[in-house]
C-alpha cells in the first residue's frame, strides 16, 4: 500500500514566516504547485483522498483537479499553534515572550496555550498512520508540513527526527507498506 502525502501549496503565511491561520489561502504559486504535484501522482492508483480541515488543503485538492471526492480528518491539521496564530516569529517574539521561548526550548513537551505540543501532534498522527496502516489500502493525503513529518517520525519510531525534514510546499512524499514495513519510497518530490 502507499500512502502518499502531499503537502498544501504556499501561502502568503509560509512566504512572510507567519503562523498560519485556518483559513489562509494559497498565492498563485502556490495554485501552481498543486497543479505540478497532480502530474507526480500519476503511477499512482489510490481509493480515497484525505484532506485537512483547513482551507488551503482544500484549495490545493481543488487545483489538483482530482476526480474523486475527498475527505476531512481534523487529525490532519496543522499544528496548533495557538495564541502564536495569525503572528510572525518577530512578532511574536515580541508578543508573547515567554510563551515563544518556552516553545522554542521543549516544542517536543510544551504546549503553547490554546494550541498543541509536537508530541501532542505526533500522537494523534501516529493515531491515524496506524489507522490507515491496518486498512491497507492506497490513499492520498493532503496536509501539512508539520503533519508530513510527524508521518515520517512514525514510521521511524521516534521524533528526534521532526526537524530533520524540509517538506517544501506542493512536495511529494510516499510511504509504502508492504507486509506492514513502511519504507519511504519518495521524499519532497516537486
Amino acid at each position: 500500500m502507499d500512502i502518499i502525502l502531499i503537502r498544501h501549496g504556499e501561502t502568503d503565511a509560509n512566504r512572510e514566516k507567519v503562523f498560519s491561520l485556518d483559513s489562509t489561502p494559497l498565492t498563485d504559486s502556490g495554485l501552481e504547485q498543486m497543479r505540478n504535484a497532480s502530474k507526480l501522482l500519476a503511477e499512482y492508483h489510490y481509493k480515497k483522498v484525505l484532506i485537512s480541515e483547513y482551507l488551503r488543503t482544500k484549495l490545493s485538492f481543488e487545483a489538483m483537479n482530482i476526480d474523486k471526492e475527498y475527505i476531512v480528518d481534523e487529525r490532519l491539521n496543522e499544528f496548533n499553534y495557538g495564541v502564536l496564530k495569525g503572528n510572525s516569529v518577530e512578532e511574536s517574539l515580541v508578543k508573547y515572550e515567554d510563551i515563544f521561548n518556552n516553545w522554542y526550548k521543549n516544542n517536543m513537551e510544551y504546549r503553547i496555550p490554546g494550541g498543541e505540543s509536537i508530541a501532542d501532534l505526533y500522537l494523534r498522527v501516529c493515531d491515524i498512520y496506524e489507522e490507515l496502516v491496518e486498512k491497507d489500502e492506497d490513499i492520498l493525503i493532503i496536509t501539512h508540513d508539520g503533519v508530513i513529518r510527524s508521518f515520517l517520525c512514525a514510521v521511524f519510531k521516534t521524533t528526534d527526527i521532526y526537524y530533520k525534514f524540509k517538506i517544501d510546499n506542493g512536495s511529494v512524499t510516499v510511504i509504502n507498506i508492504k507486509d506492514g514495513y513502511p519504507v519511504l519510497a519518495k521524499f519532497n518530490l516537486t
